[in-house]
């Protein structure tokens, strides 16, 4: 697990704090899930109550995380946006996944005339910056949980689609593949059987890392005032609010900003320790 035994003080000590690391992100990411799951048990107080005489308190006993400009409880709404953060990066990543695999798959068994069609629908694209793509879709859509969903889903498709075109390319030409062709196979068998199941590492891989930059996505929606809306607690809304505020209470931006810090932090942490997993090159450095 450790890799090969080498020489060395060094030998084991990369390896060490590779799974060290590994083991960090998931446990961030365990416990950013836990505290989605529970967070009208684990808020102090209810994030929507405002209380004008409480109005930008520092941190205290009584607010650990300070008010904001109405007086609400910042620990309690950073909480509750956990569930904004998290569903709506990993419901995007599970569209971009799911449509990106059927997308790439197809690509990879049609090769010709279909596969240049699908992947130059995700060339135009990928031609688009994404935060600009995704504010576009949201001016047409609206700003509803959704719609944040499916923006952020679309704007990150193309990845997900060559990602699995590229594995199942890679894969169905193999031996085994072939091997189960020559025994009489049917397509839809081999598939399932034999490639899907290896082209998946690295959609895997992909999945984890991009609902970080899911996560960064949303909060920049929110910030810009077209992703989660007033008064639902989301932390890019909540940096959004603090701006005029950051001098006179700056734990308003510190709190939600460390927040998004530490989600996308986890998730890029569980995404190198899922790649060092499925990838075998990887377990003897």
């Amino acid at each position: 697990m450790l890799g090969r035994a080498t020489s060395g003080p060094d030998a084991r000590r990369i390896p060490v704090r590779r799974y060290a690391l590994s083991a960090a992100g998931v446990a961030v990411v365990a416990l950013l899930g836990l505290v989605a799951l529970l967070a009208p048990l684990a808020a102090p107080v209810d994030p929507m109550v405002m209380n004008p005489r409480a109005r930008l308190a520092p941190p205290s006993g009584a607010h650990p995380m300070g008010t904001d400009q109405f007086g609400r409880d910042i620990l309690s709404r950073v909480i509750h946006g956990t569930r904004i953060s998290l569903g709506v990066g990993v419901g995007s990543v599970a569209l971009s996944l799911g449509v990106g695999l059927a997308l790439g798959a197809l690509a990879a068994s049609r090769e010709g005339v279909m596969d240049a069609f699908v992947m130059r629908g995700m060339d135009v694209l990928l031609a688009f910056p994404a935060i600009l793509l995704a504010l576009a879709l949201m001016a047409v859509l609206g700003s509803k949980p959704r719609n944040v969903v499916f923006a952020i889903g679309l704007v990150y498709l193309p990845v997900f689609a060559r990602t699995a075109r590229a594995a199942i390319l890679t894969i169905k030409h193999r031996e085994f593949v072939e091997a189960a062709h020559a025994l009489g196979r049917a397509d839809l068998s081999r598939f399932f059987r034999h490639i899907l199941p290896n082209a998946l590492a690295p959609m895997l891989v992909q999945a984890s890392l991009s609902v970080s930059t899911a996560i960064l996505a949303e909060a920049a929606l929110s910030f810009l005032g077209v992703g989660t809306q007033p008064p639902t607690p989301s932390w890019g809304g909540m940096l959004s609010e603090s701006r005029a505020f950051m001098e006179v209470a700056p734990w308003t931006a510190v709190f939600p900003g460390v927040a998004i810090m530490v989600a996308v932090l986890g998730f890029n942490l569980l995404g190198d320790g899922i790649r060092d997993l499925l990838d075998p090159r990887l377990r003897n450095l």
